[in-house]
């Protein structure tokens, strides 16, 4: 998430410090990023201005892409202010490759070299194609102040939808994992079960169902519980904190009727309402489109999920916790790496990889 602190013009300006196998680290410097922009007025202002770093690989190979993000280095010009970001280009990044550690080591080395501070040698940089510059740093305001800095992390990869469902069965036991939040991880979820079968909807019975539908589902039915409270201000990526990258808005006829029958299941005592789902979807979720990659060691492609609202991390122990969340990632695709048997209907529920 980006600071949207605005200039007086009601322009925003995002920045990011990039790093990837590709770029050496350079400390005390600004890293310009090739798609570097300035969001528009009426823009949201928590689109994802890195659309393309996440995925896909070019070889369909499973990659991992990172993010930090930290609203404790704070550049200013003018009455415009942004804060710092650094990212793993998961395009580059190959998942079990120790890529990812490795880069995330050299973020760590990066930012001690850097040691940013508003009262340091040369705290002013200047921006490509910026009119605001030269910015300056004015936070943190004490010298060494880096390794006490709390950076967001998120981590995008390929996952298998029954990894998802997964994920969500652990969210709401409240059991611990590296690609959820630390607390209240089932926060707005939706754990959809055989149960939402009782009523066999186009006659199918809860019996025939697979966790891949079940995850699919379970994303679907979350998100669209929660639109209505969807704004400007409010990015349906804050909705729960596993975000679909792969498009998921084309859904067979078929499966349509399906959802609006799941739909209507109550879940705490509400129904769910499918008619405001589609105002879920922006540049963020399903941004990358038709996009997909394929489980470790085969050639079964998946979709591609951003999973955010991770815990914090510092300098010290960024690289462990990019370690403890891939190989979360990799368990999970030695876990259900095989495909599914298809769903016995004309129309396939394996909805991203038929649509």
């Amino acid at each position: 998430m980006h600071l949207p602190i605005r200039c007086s013009q009601q322009i925003a300006l995002l920045l990011l410090l990039f790093l990837s196998l590709l770029l050496h680290p350079c400390a005390a410097a600004v890293v310009r990023r090739g798609d570097y922009r300035i969001s528009q007025p009426g823009e949201d202002d928590d689109v994802d201005p890195a659309p393309t770093l996440d995925g896909p690989t070019a070889d369909g190979s499973p990659g991992i892409g990172v993010e930090f993000e930290t609203f404790g280095v704070i550049f200013e010009s003018e009455d415009c202010r942004l804060s710092a970001e650094y990212i793993l280009d998961g395009t580059q990044i190959k998942l079990d490759t120790g890529k990812a550690a490795e880069a995330t080591a050299g973020v760590a080395n990066d930012i001690s070299d850097w040691n940013p501070f508003k009262g340091m040698q040369d705290p002013k940089v200047d921006v490509v194609d910026s009119t605001c510059n030269p910015w300056t740093i004015i936070q943190p305001s004490v010298d060494r102040a880096f390794p006490n800095l709390e950076w967001a992390m998120q981590v995008t990869a390929p996952l298998p939808l029954e990894a998802i469902h997964d994920l969500f069965r652990k969210a709401i036991a409240n059991e611990a994992s590296p690609l959820l939040p630390m607390f209240s991880p089932a926060t707005n979820m939706v754990f959809v079960t055989t149960d939402f079968f009782q009523s066999k909807p186009n006659g199918i019975s809860k019996d025939s169902v697979g966790d891949d539908v079940l995850g699919f589902f379970s994303l679907l039915i979350s998100y669209a519980k929660r639109a209505s409270r969807v704004t400007r201000d409010n990015s349906p990526k804050t909705i729960i904190s596993i975000m679909p990258r792969t498009d998921w808005t084309t859904v067979p006829g078929q499966v349509y009727e399906l959802v609006k029958v799941l739909a209507c299941y109550k879940h705490d005592g509400k129904e769910i309402k499918l008619s405001e789902a589609d105002k879920v979807i922006d540049g963020s979720v399903g941004g990358l489109g038709k996009a997909f990659e394929n489980v470790l060691g085969t050639n079964r492609a998946v979709p591609l999920f951003e999973f955010r609202k991770l815990a914090g991390v510092r300098v010290a122990n960024m690289e462990d916790k990019v370690t403890q969340a891939e190989q979360a990632i990799i368990d999970n695709h030695r876990k259900f790496g095989k495909a599914p048997q298809l769903f016995k209907q004309d129309e396939v529920l394996h909805l991203w990889a038929q649509t």
